[in-house]
């Protein structure tokens, strides 16, 4: 996902590769690890013999509610990690200055997004997938959220104005939207 991202960015020429393997490594310690045992978690908290659209829409609030907030808050501390020298104590302490302000930016307005995406997303996971394919479905809407993270992850902080408090559900950092609601991209030229 993040290489869709990467390929739109006007400013990058070529491939970055570190930025890649990173993305590869959270790709795989996240939905590869932990997303296969939380969902696992979860079928044992709301087993699906016997689910209803209740229960469902419980486990959907339950997940975004206690996973929402640390995986997309740990993806901008990877993120934020890259531009620090984090071998060092001053670049350490750089670092967890940056992520914590990232956090304050963009993780309210990620959670809401990443509501409007993963609640319908789980909602067909959890109801009509079998749960052994659970993860294989996840995983095709992880790439696609993936693109979203990178977009917010790896943009520079921005200082919110007096108007902007950085609390919105939106996904502009303070730039000026387009139609669909997120920043215009160029794609060279005009």
């Amino acid at each position: 996902g993040d290489g869709v991202r990467g390929a739109e960015e006007e400013k990058r020429a070529a491939l970055d590769v570190w930025r890649s393997c990173t993305m590869l490594g959270w790709g795989g310690v996240v939905n590869g690890g932990a997303v296969t045992l939380w969902l696992g978690f979860l079928e044992k908290i709301f087993p699906s013999q016997g689910q209803t659209l209740g229960r469902v829409v419980q486990k959907i609030v339950f997940n975004q509610a206690c996973a929402s907030p640390w995986l997309n808050g740990g993806f901008f501390g990877v993120a934020t990690a890259r531009n620090h020298n984090v071998a060092s104590a001053a670049g350490r302490e750089q670092w967890l200055a940056a992520w914590g302000s990232k956090i304050r930016q963009d993780l309210p307005s990620t959670v809401c997004w990443s509501f409007a995406v993963w609640a319908p997303a789980h909602f067909v996971n959890f109801l009509f997938v079998p749960p052994h394919l659970r993860v294989v479905y996840t995983n095709m809407v992880f790439f696609s959220w993936t693109v979203f993270l990178s977009y917010v992850g790896y943009r520079p902080p921005v200082e919110p104005t007096s108007q902007e408090d950085g609390m919105s559900c939106n996904a502009s950092g303070g730039q000026k939207l387009g139609p669909v609601g997120v920043a215009p991209v160029s794609l060279g030229g005009a």
